[in-house]
């Protein structure tokens, strides 16, 4: 029997061990099982630890590999906490998409500030199919309406679409982006609405798994697209379904900083 623990940021659900009590490394298959099971219940994505050096191991609910996932690493750093895998309130912790500084604020309620880096326009590391350097305000039609896509690299791929109300989105609206045939392998969609240059509200369709309630990485590359288009100030509050993140600039990094929580540990047997 191996043990999982359920954790969440925002609703963005994830299920957590430690990587030295996995014998089968089969990791997608893990995931897959994991996060669609009767006993954990539909689950946004999985994670392993590994504590030499501190790393963070990250699969979607479809089993598909992640580089990076800003909810998913501050319930890393809380799982990590509470079971005594780090003896200190900063910590760096290592990923496919490269090394984040952390650092825990509060313990109750628990918060972590996270240095996400800076973002990257660049088409080569987004794997778009286009003679352009980048995909800034490129215009997609969807049921005869006109969309403008950003797309960026937040750790992970990003693009970002500027709408009126969040109340228009669809489930083929989504798919329909995610999956664009440009994106070769595909990409997180963030739909924003611009409440002022302090309030942005997000939600996002995430690749391999659909609209979730929270995004991290989502809401730090809707905060850099909109203060490229000088739609919002250095520090914004992002608005999710169940609560909200403080995005942030500071000249060299974006910075977010928000909540997680410990849902359950389960004991279960994976083949």
């Amino acid at each position: 029997m191996q043990k999982y623990s359920k954790y969440e940021g925002l609703g963005n659900d994830f299920i957590i061990c430690q990587d030295k009590d996995i014998k089968n490394k089969e990791y997608s298959k893990i995931a897959f099982k994991l996060c669609n099971s009767s006993i954990f219940g539909k689950t946004d994505g999985f994670i392993s630890v590994k504590t030499d050096p501190l790393t963070m191991i990250f699969y979607n609910q479809d089993g598909s590999v992640g580089t990076m996932c800003g909810n998913g690493l501050r319930c890393f750093v809380k799982y990590c906490y509470d079971n005594k895998l780090i003896d200190s309130l900063e910590n760096e912790v290592h990923t496919k998409a490269g090394i984040y500084e952390t650092k825990i604020i509060n313990t109750d309620p628990f918060l972590v500030k996270v240095k996400m880096g800076k973002e990257n326009y660049s088409n080569e590391i987004l794997k778009i199919k286009t003679n352009k350097n980048e995909f800034i305000s490129e215009c997609v039609c969807f049921n005869n309406k006109e969309y403008y896509l950003t797309s960026l690299f937040m750790g992970t791929h990003h693009t970002v679409i500027f709408v009126d109300s969040l109340e228009e989105l669809t489930e083929e609206l989504g798919h329909f982006m995610c999956h664009l045939p440009i994106f070769e392998d595909r990409t997180n969609v963030d739909f924003v609405v611009v409440k002022n240059e302090h309030e942005l509200h997000v939600k996002t369709y995430e690749r391999g798994v659909g609209y979730t309630l929270a995004c991290g990485t989502g809401a730090c590359a809707s905060f850099a697209v909109a203060r490229r288009f000088n739609l919002c100030s250095d520090n914004v509050k992002v608005i999710f379904e169940k609560g909200s993140l403080k995005i942030s600039y500071d000249q060299s990094s974006i910075w977010m900083e928000g909540p997680c929580e410990f849902i359950k540990s389960y004991e279960e047997k994976i083949s």
